[in-house]
């Protein structure tokens, strides 16, 4: 089951009684308050808000940047949030953002827990064949550095296929951040994915600009929580944390401002939800 509410994060999780789970990507400044890209995160007082509806001993993962993720993880600290750990998806896919910048290689997740009896991760539901689960996530391409046996999971940018199924018929635009994924994640390296491609049309139905891989987000859904649990995302996007939880058997609360996002995020669960159903 899944409810999705368009509207103020902050108003709508104060009507809500509480969750098992929060997953999210928190926008940066472009979409709050007229800052700069990269350069602004959710501070304090809405960390604590979550913190509220969060079940004692019970987890939260966040993505930041690279430029940003301290303050986050502080935000996180200073709300009453435990950090027990931050996670590292490392990708060789990326552009800079100019000659006064590095190519961008990965992104931090920050793990946090609420105080409250320790209640164990889902280790077993994310082992990597039969490898305990690492803080470590990599694309195909950086597995290859790294070199065999990996002891990772594997997990490319979304695919274009992967980004816009379900979004048939809806208006194409154009996104800065927009780019070409690899192939879809998996469990093990996948040999036939080599490399970057790009193409000269850069629209697409699925204009969000940091649209996150479904295979990713189903494994830190099982990392964080147990199926028929319920997992928030505030800041739900263009919906992948709700198709994650659709097609691993968990209950999913979406809430983002943007009506276009919104429009995007439904169809795209929509979707999944009913392959998920359709007969075998």
């Amino acid at each position: 089951m899944y409810t999705l509410y368009t509207g103020d994060c902050l108003d709508i999780m104060a009507s809500l009684e509480s969750v098992d789970a929060i997953i999210t990507d928190p926008p940066y400044g472009l979409r709050f308050l007229g800052k700069h890209w990269d350069h602004w995160v959710p501070g304090m007082d809405f960390w604590t808000e979550a913190l509220k509806i969060l079940k004692p001993s019970h987890y939260l993962l966040a993505f930041g940047g690279t430029r940003t993720w301290h303050r986050l993880a502080c935000a996180l600290e200073d709300a009453g949030f435990e950090i027990r750990d931050t996670l590292m998806w490392l990708y060789g896919t990326g552009f800079p953002k100019g000659r006064a910048n590095l190519k961008p290689s990965w992104e931090p997740i920050v793990l946090a827990r609420k105080p409250g009896p320790m209640r164990e991760l889902g280790i077993e539901e994310c082992r990597v064949v039969t490898r305990y689960p690492a803080n470590i996530i990599v694309d195909e391409e950086t597995a290859e550095l790294i070199g065999p046996p990996s002891r990772l999971f594997y997990c490319a940018k979304a695919s274009p296929s992967e980004r816009n199924a379900g979004l048939e018929g809806l208006e194409r635009r154009k996104s800065s951040k927009l780019g070409d994924g690899l192939a879809s994640c998996v469990g093990h390296p996948n040999p036939n994915a080599k490399g970057h491609t790009t193409s000269g049309d850069r629209r697409a139905e699925n204009y969000h600009p940091t649209v996150k891989p479904i295979a990713l987000m189903r494994w830190l859904v099982r990392m964080v929580s147990r199926e028929g649990e319920t997992v928030l995302d505030p800041f739900m996007g263009s919906g992948t944390t709700g198709i994650a939880c659709v097609l691993e058997n968990r209950d999913f609360i979406g809430i983002e401002k943007e009506p276009d996002y919104m429009e995007i995020a439904k169809r795209r669960i929509e979707h999944h939800d009913t392959q998920q159903r359709l007969p075998v």
